[in-house]
């Protein structure tokens, strides 16, 4: 896990990424719905 410092009165930006599988084929390009669930800590 990586933590990242939140500075405050700056822009903060937290980057995301996602694997993806294919449940079927063929594989067709098009539109993904996705859902992240994120714990923030913070002191």
């Amino acid at each position: 896990m990586t933590w990242t410092t939140l500075t405050p009165g700056q822009t903060n930006i937290l980057n995301f990424y996602a694997r993806l599988m294919a449940t079927q084929v063929p594989v067709t390009a098009g539109h993904v719905n996705a859902t992240a669930t994120f714990t923030l800590e913070f002191q």
